[in-house]
C-alpha cells in the first residue's frame, strides 16, 4: 500500500469512527434535545415507591428538579450543598424537590442514598425519558418550575452557589428581597450599599 492509499484509508476509517461514536452510539441523554413546553403529564417514579405527577403541583407550589448521577462528582457536590438546607427551606417555603437519578439501577441509587445520607425524594429515570422531556443534556442540571409549571430557572453543570440560587427562587415570586440602606460616613467611605441581600 502506498502512502496516498494509506492516508485515504486512514481518513475514511477516522470519519467512520467519528460518525459511529458521536452520532450513533452516543447516549440520548447526551444529545441536544428540545425541552417540552408542557410538563403537566410528566410522572416521576420514586425510589421509595409510588410516583410524583408534576402536573399535580401546578397552581399550588414551585418544584425543584435536580438531575444527577452518582458517578459524576459535580452531582455529589450539588446534592451535598442542597441536602442540609432542605429542612430549613421547608420550614419557610411551600415547594417540592425531587432529585431525579438518570440511568442508574434502583439498587445502586439506594446504596448511594444511604452513603450520602440524602434526605430528599429520589426520582428514577433509568431510561433518561424524563431528562429528555426537560431537555437535560448533562448532569447535574437543576430546573426550578414556577407554580404555573413553567421553567423559572435552569442551572447546568455544578454551581458552588446552587443552594443560594434555589433558596431565592423557591420563595413566592411576589415576596420582595430584603433591602438594606446606603449609609455613608462623613469622609465619604461607603459602609453598606443599597441592594438585595
Amino acid at each position: 500500500m502506498n502512502r496516498k492509499n494509506f492516508y485515504i484509508t486512514f481518513s475514511i476509517l477516522a470519519f467512520l469512527f467519528i460518525v459511529q461514536h458521536i452520532f450513533i452510539k452516543q447516549p440520548d441523554i447526551l444529545k441536544n434535545v428540545k425541552a417540552s413546553d408542557d410538563f403537566s403529564s410528566v410522572e416521576i417514579n420514586l425510589l421509595e415507591g409510588g410516583f410524583e405527577p408534576i402536573g399535580f403541583y401546578a397552581g399550588k407550589k414551585p418544584v425543584v428538579l435536580i438531575f444527577w448521577s452518582s458517578d459524576v462528582d459535580p452531582c455529589k457536590y450539588t446534592l451535598e450543598a442542597v441536602n442540609p438546607k432542605l429542612e430549613e427551606w421547608h420550614s419557610k417555603y411551600d415547594f417540592e424537590l425531587i432529585a431525579v437519578n438518570v440511568s442508574e439501577s434502583k439498587a445502586a441509587i439506594e446504596s448511594v442514598k444511604k452513603a450520602w445520607n440524602l434526605k430528599m425524594k429520589i426520582g428514577l429515570d433509568s431510561k433518561g425519558e424524563i431528562a429528555r422531556e426537560f431537555g437535560v443534556a448533562s448532569v447535574p442540571t437543576v430546573i426550578i418550575l414556577r407554580k404555573d409549571g413553567t421553567v423559572r430557572s435552569r442551572y447546568e453543570h455544578y454551581d458552588p452557589e446552587i443552594d443560594d440560587r434555589i433558596a431565592r427562587r423557591i420563595r413566592p415570586e411576589d415576596e420582595k428581597e430584603d433591602k438594606i440602606q446606603k449609609i455613608e460616613i462623613n469622609d465619604g467611605d461607603t459602609v453598606i450599599t443599597e441592594g438585595e441581600l
